[in-house]
């Protein structure tokens, strides 16, 4: 049974972040480890239109595992911006705004990464993350680890009835982001977003 008391408190953190008009970015790396870096940034805006799309030549070989996973070649990056170019118009993109991503520790810590490699130091930036602010609106306890069920963008958007979506592309991956922030938010045109 579903505590609607609960849930209206995210409801209205969903609407609170969207009243600020917030950037929704998502990234695709050369892995999950330390050392590992973005090779392409998708983001857009709540209404899923896009503010910055690029792909990003890493400073390291995106590994087989990872291809497998989003598709992106090393020839892909091979003639892609670096990361400096990239994350500077990124920067210049979402300055002052609120950043929403689905898993901010993984995307922060990855964007951190990326700008050490390149030389770079990240600035404070404004972050929230969908997928906590999803958990907590689903309430799913989770036994095992005895905690609040994490959720996949893909599982989490098939719960919500949001429909099918390429995943592992940055850009797609931020539109659905940004369909599901307004979901919870309760906004009934969450499917009529840009394409």
């Amino acid at each position: 049974m579903i505590d609607r008391d609960r849930r209206t408190r995210f409801v209205e953190r969903a609407r609170a972040w969207l009243a600020q008009d917030p950037v929704v970015l998502d990234l695709e790396t050369t892995g999950i480890g330390p050392w590992d870096q973005a090779v392409q940034v998708g983001a857009v805006d709540t209404r899923g239109n896009v503010v910055f799309h690029s792909l990003i030549r890493p400073t390291r070989p995106i590994p087989a595992d990872a291809i497998a996973i989003h598709g992106i070649t090393n020839e892909a990056v091979s003639l892609a911006p670096t990361g400096i170019a990239v994350l500077e118009q990124l920067l210049a993109v979402i300055a002052g705004r609120l950043v929403c991503t689905y898993n901010a520790a993984f995307d922060l810590r990855l964007l951190r990464q990326t700008a050490r490699a390149w030389g770079m130091v990240l600035p404070e930036l404004r972050v929230e993350c969908i997928m906590q602010l999803y958990s907590e609106w689903a309430g799913q306890w989770d036994t095992r680890h005895g905690s609040l069920r994490w959720h996949s963008l893909r599982n989490a958007a098939k719960d919500c009835h949001l429909g099918e979506y390429r995943a592992h592309d940055a850009l797609e991956d931020a539109r659905l982001a940004a369909r599901l922030l307004r979901y919870i938010a309760g906004e009934p045109d969450c499917n009529t977003l840009a394409v």
